[in-house]
């Protein structure tokens, strides 16, 4: 049997998410159906990360076995034929028949984009969450300095989770500006936060600004919704609903209800997932 390795771009707003589910649409199944369709034989899609329904992926990874012998450039060009226009395959490559996607993921990347303008963006509302006209970045960014490292991070969790463990490590969190609009792979300016501060407050804290935020999180692993309810909090502190120092508290505390709001699924991407 060969092990190949699929690397997939999906715009998660009309499923369910990644994983199979009765009664709904996942990006797993219609992957699945599309496979079997072409090697004629049923199969098991492995995905390395089970995104949340309304979530986008940019590289999420997934593996199938198959005993037929079609090429991956055949599997790349069929699958893109056979799959929707909001799923698509970027890459295939066959690898060995030990590689896992889940097992052998030494981190993953996950990017959040907010809005900062006076009115929302019509265009990018399936694609960001939009907060309003003013942020302060320069405070979440301190606050989000807190949670790098190895930490339990149950008070951003989910209800409803199985994990094992709650101990997670954010190995780096940082932001990008991104000037008014947003490109391919959201690549934008990167500044540090001593810069930050003056530069927004005299560009874009205008009637009428735009601009989009990113913050991008590494780590070796997630839990449910740790992600969404991390930027919530962070926004919460950047709207001056919260001072920085809730953050560590939050952390220590373990408890879910002290920390802010779920953010709003369309604005988190699956950036990419690291061997």
């Amino acid at each position: 049997m060969r092990n190949i390795k699929l690397i997939i771009e999906y715009d998660g707003t009309n499923y369910s998410g990644w994983q199979s589910q009765a009664n709904a649409t996942a990006i797993q199944d219609v992957l699945s159906k599309a496979i079997a369709r072409m090697v004629e034989e049923p199969v098991s899609v492995i995905g390395a990360s089970r995104t949340d329904a309304g979530v986008h992926a940019l590289g999420q990874v997934a593996t199938f076995q198959t005993s037929r012998e079609i090429p991956c450039d055949g599997f790349l060009k069929g699958l893109n034929c056979l799959l929707p226009e909001d799923i698509r395959v970027k890459q295939c490559e066959e690898v060995s028949h030990d590689f896992h996607p889940i097992r052998h993921a030494k981190n993953k990347e996950y990017q959040y984009v907010l809005e900062v303008s006076q009115t929302p963006s019509a265009i990018w509302r399936l694609r960001s969450w939009w907060v309003g006209p003013t942020l302060d970045i320069a405070a979440m960014q301190e606050a989000a300095e807190v949670l790098v490292g190895e930490h339990d991070f149950v008070s951003f969790q989910g209800a409803l989770s199985d994990t094992k463990t709650t101990v997670r490590r954010l190995d780096t969190i940082w932001y990008q500006v991104l000037h008014g609009k947003l490109g391919a792979g959201f690549q934008g300016e990167e500044m540090k936060s001593n810069e930050i501060s003056n530069s927004y407050e005299n560009r874009y804290q205008v009637p009428g600004g735009k601009m989009f935020v990113s913050f991008t999180f590494r780590g070796n692993g997630f839990l449910k919704y740790m992600a969404r309810n991390i930027v919530g909090t962070l926004v919460e502190i950047g709207l001056k609903r919260m001072p920085v120092t809730a953050m560590q508290e939050i952390l220590e505390a373990k408890d879910r209800r002290k920390a802010g709001p779920t953010a709003l699924p369309q604005g988190l991407y699956l950036v990419k997932v690291n061997y």
